[in-house]
């Protein structure tokens, strides 16, 4: 008889895919990261979602909108994109220059 287990990721796992997830994806959402809802409306994607996180994205304002955080991983998560949005800020002014 198979058996298939599915493990459930702890939240530090699951905070771990979030930085991913948003690493692999900065170049289309480079313009910020919200910890609400937005209320104007704007066409949001869910990129990634799981028992403790949800990372939906606005494509057309470049954007992304992550829930489920605790005020600590919404801190550690801000510096982490805006060291990523700082590196690739570097990395376009030195191939532009």
């Amino acid at each position: 008889m198979n058996c298939l287990v599915v493990m459930q990721m702890s939240r530090k796992e699951s905070f771990a895919k979030v930085k991913e997830v948003i690493k692999e994806n900065i170049k289309d959402y480079d313009c910020g990261l919200f910890f609400t809802r937005n209320i104007a409306g704007d066409s949001m994607e869910t990129i990634y979602e799981d028992d403790y996180f949800c990372v939906d994205g606005c494509y057309s304002w470049c954007y992304y909108e992550v829930f489920g955080l605790t005020p600590n991983e919404q801190k550690m998560l801000t510096n982490y994109y805006n060291e990523l949005i700082d590196n690739a800020e570097i990395k376009r002014h030195l191939k532009d220059g």
